[in-house]
């Protein structure tokens, strides 16, 4: 018998000097040095929809440090790439020929044609055998380039390979662009075993209830049968983070499963509710055991709890338990221990354990803000009135009031320790080596950086990396620091001349840079920045899992444009928005800080606020608009972050947002319940190939109109992908027109925006309340950019005709209904509420649990 083909053909092929896709040729006129080799066999099967991949190399006629090679001649697909347009910086690109790449190309993806069944195909350069590959252009025809280089010919000369097998990964998808990117992430990290994808690690600086949520989560992913938890509701939860937790351990109860949970006290009545036994402690002894259907017997209410205050149900409870035998029990055995000679009797005592309120404990916290500081001289070492003492004090919190908000500490500090590294012969420093810096033939087609001519001028102070990193890292975890934000990542590419390869040379960098961060900050306390190569990512990113994925923000062009307070703006979104398509299977996409007084700062706010990752801003101390920071930020200093990391929308990967004068930049995101677009006239200035800087192009800086679906958002994408199967209508609300819009899965409604202005589309899905046919769609707190992301639970009682939305914040909260609602409620006590064109208005306060009640 024969056995099957570990490694099958795959249907992206090289024949007849031609690389062809499910048949379609991609790329022509192929070199006979190219190799094609099929993927080893890896047991995830690939999707559907995926069709396969394959790895190239090339055979060189001799042996070099430096290999530039054609692959093939590519011409008339339209592709989209991420090329390095500075040194640690990079950003999108696009064109239809090969002319069109742009040197230092991360990757490239080529458009898919559904009509003759051409897939989408990835071209993806790697790392090999201490080679590092990119994609280039050559100028005479539209052939592309492999670059593979250890680093230049010179006097100290570089590994030398004349072959090559794995220099570049093409892998392809039918229909999928982002399932082509994740999958062929997947498949480097089966390959290299050198990094982890990011939904392998944990984000840094999460607050104490989302460490609990997410320890709780690691737990029910094991589907136990019998699962004990030691007070879920305790510790970092505010009263409706705590309700949605006992709220989701009740689901996953209802499937059969038993969950036993210690509980001192319930944050609220509704979270109270939800248990259905009840056992009471006291010193080791039982004193209470029942189930809490005898609270049904409260009059006036088919929920009961929701009636009633939290003192109600412990003044109840403590009746319950007086004409209990538990409480005669427990008397007796008093007696025996002669407790009543403290002159307490019985009742008082147990009236002043049930009755009385825990002490409180204040919580605060700053979700996805961090501070930073880029200037150790302008950390106060010493306050004159002995408040505290330097980043050890505000570490551990004996600092002024006004930053005992903090959470988390972190120090930045640059790849190589600061800028230029480590001067020598300095006391109680580690010893360094001076190396001169040499700009590489990459480098030199990039956009002149005064940051490295700087470096180039003065030279750099090498320190070994373990030496460096576990000197720096274990003084600051000494004094309380808990993590550190690391810059100047990619100096490596003009500094590894003398240290072997490149590759080598940051292979023991990131080793000790992961060991140190491991060690010292719970495995994941590191914030990276300036690190956008591949290097990077395939090796710097096993325990790195939030980064950078933009330029710098800058509120004015360091060139001197005085419209670069404008344009630079729309280029900074674009650069985050598609360099998460490929960063973000590594790392969770930073979009960094802002002005929130800058000219343009809504524009930020409102990309911050869907782009799924932390929010920070650089104000200058006491200049803060604090109205726009309240549609950002939560009383609590928490955000309504979103699901997923943003993405470009489909239609916009192969498009200009910045140049062409009609496209509009279109992202998508998810939250629990709602998806949500965003859209941002970014035209008006970026990357010029003539010039090799970025530039104001003033001609396409002009109002631009887009149409906006439902059908651009990727439902099935996320932690938990929100299932539209059945869905008939969306509910689509415009958060600056403050109009709502119905729209089929194939609509779309026409958006005209004026040049670095937005709109932001809160896509909620309609449902039914099935007895009457009502039609309902919640969509969230106005008052908030990201409008769906406060709610955090949905529920639907079709026996009560009832619809329950839990929810995080405050404000106006505005929900679809077809018909008017009898009455609704908040945290269990009826208010007033306007209905006005189909939409409900509450006025929420904080935290709520809200219910919408129709007659049956």
């Amino acid at each position: 018998m024969m056995l099957p083909n570990p490694n099958p053909p795959s249907p992206f092929k090289l024949q007849a000097s031609t690389f062809l896709a499910n048949d379609h040729p991609i790329l022509t006129l192929v070199p006979p040095n190219i190799t094609a080799t099929p993927p080893p066999h890896h047991d995830d099967p690939p999707s559907t929809n995926t069709l396969g991949c394959c790895f190239v190399g090339f055979d060189a006629n001799e042996p070099s440090s430096r290999h530039v090679v054609p692959i093939g001649k590519l011409k008339g697909i339209r592709f989209m790439s991420i090329f390095g347009f500075k040194i640690w910086w990079s950003t999108h690109w696009r064109g239809n020929k090969g002319r069109d790449v742009e040197h230092e190309t991360q990757f490239m993806m080529l458009e898919n044609n559904v009509g003759i069944g051409r897939p989408y195909v990835l071209l993806l350069p790697l790392l090999e055998n201490g080679f590092r590959a990119c994609l280039q252009p050559w100028t005479d025809d539209d052939y592309v380039f492999t670059w593979m280089f250890a680093w230049r010919v010179g006097p100290h000369v570089s590994p030398i390979e004349s072959t090559f097998r794995s220099c570049l990964c093409i892998h392809v998808d039918y229909d999928d662009p982002f399932r082509l990117m994740k999958e062929a992430m997947k498949l480097m990290r089966e390959q290299f075993g050198t990094f982890k994808v990011l939904e392998e690690k944990i984000p840094p600086g999460i607050s104490g209830g989302e460490k609990k949520r997410v320890s709780i989560a690691l737990e029910i992913l094991t589907r136990p049968r019998l699962l004990f938890l030691d007070e879920p509701t305790s510790s970092g939860l505010d009263s409706a983070s705590a309700f949605f937790v006992v709220q989701t351990l009740r689901n996953v109860a209802r499937d059969g499963r038993t969950i036993i949970s210690s509980i001192h006290q319930p944050s609220s009545s509704e979270v109270f509710a939800l248990f259905d036994d009840l056992f009471l402690l006291s010193s080791g002894e039982t004193i209470f055991l029942e189930k809490l259907k005898w609270l049904e017997d409260v009059p006036n209410s088919a929920d009961p709890f929701m009636n009633m205050a939290t003192a109600q149900i412990k003044a109840m409870l403590v009746e319950k338990y007086r004409r209990s035998t538990y409480a005669k029990r427990a008397k007796e055995k008093m007696q025996e221990l002669s407790f009543n000679d403290t002159g307490l009797t019985l009742g008082q005592t147990m009236d002043c354990s049930l009755k009385n309120e825990n002490p409180t404990v204040s919580s605060h916290h700053v979700d996805g803000f961090l501070l930073e500081n880029n200037d150790p001289a302008e950390v106060p070492l010493v306050n004159p009135k002995g408040v505290w003492e330097g980043v050890k004090a505000l570490a551990e919190g004996g600092c002024p009031p006004e930053l005992a908000v903090l959470d988390y500490v972190y120090v930045w500090h640059a790849y190589l320790g600061y800028w230029g590294g480590i001067r020598p012969n300095v006391e109680g420093m580690p010893e360094s080596t001076i190396v001169e810096l040499k700009m590489s033939e990459g480098v030199e087609k990039m956009m002149v950086d005064l940051a490295v001519v700087k470096m180039i001028e003065n030279s750099v102070g090498l320190v070994a990396p373990e030496e460096l990193y576990e000197g720096l890292h274990s003084h600051l975890e000494s004094v309380g620091i808990d993590g550190v934000k690391i810059d100047v990542t990619n100096i490596l590419e003009i500094m590894s001349e003398e240290f072997g390869s490149r590759v080598e040379l940051a292979k023991a960098y990131f080793k000790a840079l992961t060991a140190s961060v491991r060690k010292h900050f719970k495995g994941n306390g590191v914030i990276v920045s300036m690190q956008q190569g591949n290097e990077f990512m395939f090796l710097g990113t096993e325990t790195i899992s939030l980064g950078r994925v933009g330029d710098d923000f800058w509120s004015k062009d360091p060139a001197g444009d005085p419209m670069g307070t404008y344009w630079l703006q729309g280029c900074h979104v674009v650069h985050c928005a598609y360099n998460s398509l490929w960063m973000g299977n590594f790392i969770h996409p930073d979009w960094d800080m802002f002005e929130t007084h800058h000219v343009c700062a809504e524009f930020h706010a409102a990309s911050r606020a869907i782009s799924g990752g932390p929010i920070y801003i650089s104000d200058s101390v006491g200049n803060h608009n604090f109205k726009l920071l309240k549609m950002l930020v939560l009383p609590d200093g928490s955000i309504l972050r979103c699901q997923h990391y943003a993405l470009p929308t489909k239609d916009c990967l192969f498009e200009d947002p910045l140049h062409d004068g009609k496209t509009m930049l279109k992202i998508w995101n998810l939250n629990k319940y709602t998806g949500v677009l965003g859209l941002f006239n970014c035209q008006g200035g970026g990357w010029c190939p003539e010039a090799r800087r970025n530039k104001r192009a003033p001609n396409c800086s002009q109002t631009v109109t887009c149409f906006a679906s439902p059908k651009d958002i990727e439902w099935g994408k996320g932690k938990e992908p929100i299932c539209i199967k059945g869905i008939d209508t969306f509910a689509v609300y415009l958060f600056k027109d403050d109009k709502l819009k119905f729209l089929k899965w194939q609509e779309s409604v026409e958006v005209s925006l004026e040049p670095f202005s937005y709109e932001l589309l809160t896509v909620s899905p309609v449902m039914f309340l099935t007895k009457k046919l009502i039609q309902f769609a919640p969509v969230g707190l106005v008052n908030m950019l990201n409008s769906g992301g406060s709610i955090q639970s949905l529920e639907y009682d079709e026996q009560k005709t009832l619809a329950r939305i839990g929810l995080r914040g405050h404000g106006e909260m505005r929900v679809f209904a077809s018909e008017k609602p009898v009455s609704c409620k908040i945290n269990g006590a009826p208010v007033e509420f306007d209905y006005e064109d189909n939409m409900v208005r509450l006025q929420v306060p904080w935290p709520a649990y809200i219910f919408i009640f129709y007659r049956g």
